[in-house]
């Protein structure tokens, strides 16, 4: 295993700019390592995690919106504006992270980041890459490139001493980052304290209401923009039945709302949010997946609960689109130009089941996959992996457009609350069949 520390030069050889890319201006990057002692798949899940990273490096709020598959981000305001287009991420499970971005507004014309991950000490520990390049046409891009890259590097630095402090206290922690809590006002405490009481008095359980409520005090800004249950009765050792109820009763009473989310079934995203499950249509389709499905199969729509706005509004500012956090059932996407040949991608899997599949794509049947190692010669669309394995992938695009290809775990995780076990809920038709209103006032 080589475990010399890479140059800039040999990390640009891996991950290079377009040619049109570099023709467009000048460019300033750069390239940090941190070696951290855990093995790459303890850190991997949480290095996914770039939103949280990104506000503990001490990032701004970004916006993302999207329209027709297309991720439109801005950050900022009036003369300091930016704003940009996301592309989708390139990442290979265990290895690297890296993503674009195209200035449409700011002093900046194009600009990547990623990771990349090098097992030191026979897989006991990692060298982690931070890589960030800019191209910019303009004197002022250089200046602020210049003022930026003096404090990041500190705080990158900082921000890997905390994880690695954290990985070895509690090796099997599920969040190395700072905890931002809600700032629960007196007037916000008294509402909470009187729905307490009347979700006392439907005859809820008085421990797991408190639970609730701790929790709403405990639990990180991000973890409560969208709360699913299921995770939650797992980690407090309570039936998710008990659990969901007073969540129920949460919502007659006003301090939640019920969302039934339709979620699709390759980015397994959020696509639609809808009060009811009435208002959910017969089919969806996903823009950036260029996918249409049903919403009556399995996993189609996960229940969710959202903190009444008129209780605590909970801030939705994300400080990276995260990618990979989002998809962790993807273990390879790539994003493939027109008329790509022989892609190479080494890879290291997991035991599993696996389905490869390129989007807006029905099947590989255009598409020449190779496998070395993992897999060899011509393969089709599945993957079954008994041990873990590596190995290279080496990918075709014959088509005059890009694509992404896509190697991703077929197993969904039990981690979703589903429409059936909400439904067999007796005592709470009025729940079900749309948000009540508020039985204590609001103010």
């Amino acid at each position: 295993m080589n475990e010399e520390i890479l140059s800039l030069d040999q990390y640009l050889n891996m991950f290079p700019w377009t040619e049109s890319q570099k023709a467009a201006g000048d460019i300033l990057e750069w390239l940090w390592h941190y070696e951290v002692k855990a093995p790459v798949d303890q850190l991997w899940p949480h290095l996914c995690d770039t939103n949280r990273f990104n506000r503990d490096l001490g990032y701004d709020g970004l916006e993302f919106v999207e329209k027709a598959g297309i991720l439109y981000g801005a950050s900022g305001t009036d003369r300091l504006r930016w704003e940009w287009i996301e592309y989708p991420w390139d990442w290979v499970y265990g290895r690297y992270s890296i993503h674009l971005r195209t200035y449409t507004r700011g002093l900046l014309l194009h600009n990547r980041s990623g990771y990349y991950l090098q097992p030191l000490n026979e897989g006991q520990s990692t060298r982690v890459y931070g890589y960030i390049g800019s191209v910019f046409d303009n004197p002022l891009g250089r200046r602020y490139l210049k003022n930026y890259e003096s404090r990041f590097e500190a705080r990158f630095q900082s921000v890997f001493r905390k994880i690695e402090q954290r990985l070895l206290g509690r090796p099997e922690t599920p969040n190395v980052y700072e905890i931002r809590l809600l700032e629960m006002g007196q007037n916000t405490q008294q509402q909470l304290e009187a729905m307490r009481e009347r979700l006392v008095r439907l005859g809820l359980a008085p421990t797991l209401i408190d639970r609730l409520m701790q929790y709403l005090f405990e639990a990180d800004q991000i973890e409560l923009q969208r709360i699913r249950i299921v995770p939650l009765a797992r980690v407090w050792n309570v039936p998710l039945e008990d659990l969901l109820r007073v969540c129920l009763g949460a919502v007659r009473v006003g301090l939640f709302t019920i969302s039934w989310d339709v979620i699709c079934p390759h980015c397994r995203g959020v696509r639609l949010e809808a009060p009811t499950l009435a208002a959910i249509p017969n089919s969806v389709r996903c823009d950036a997946c260029e996918w249409d499905f049903v919403t009556s199969a399995d996993h189609a729509v996960e229940v969710t609960f959202r903190i009444r706005p008129e209780i605590k509004e909970v801030p939705q500012a994300a400080f990276c689109s995260a990618e990979p956090n989002k998809k962790r059932h993807i273990k390879i996407q790539k994003n493939l130009p027109p008329s790509a040949q022989n892609e190479v991608i080494e890879v290291f899997l997991p035991a599993g089941n696996y389905r490869m599949r390129v989007n807006g794509f029905n099947d590989l049947s255009s598409f020449e996959v190779r496998g070395e190692g993992l897999m060899d010669g011509v393969v089709g669309a599945e993957l079954s992996l008994i041990t873990r394995q590596s190995g290279k992938v080496i990918l075709n695009n014959p088509h005059p457009r890009p694509v992404i290809f896509v190697l991703e775990e077929v197993r969904w995780p039990d981690d979703a609350l589903q429409p059936a076990e909400v439904l067999k809920q007796t005592g709470f038709e009025d729940v079900l069949k749309g948000q009540p209103e508020p039985t204590i006032p609001v103010t």
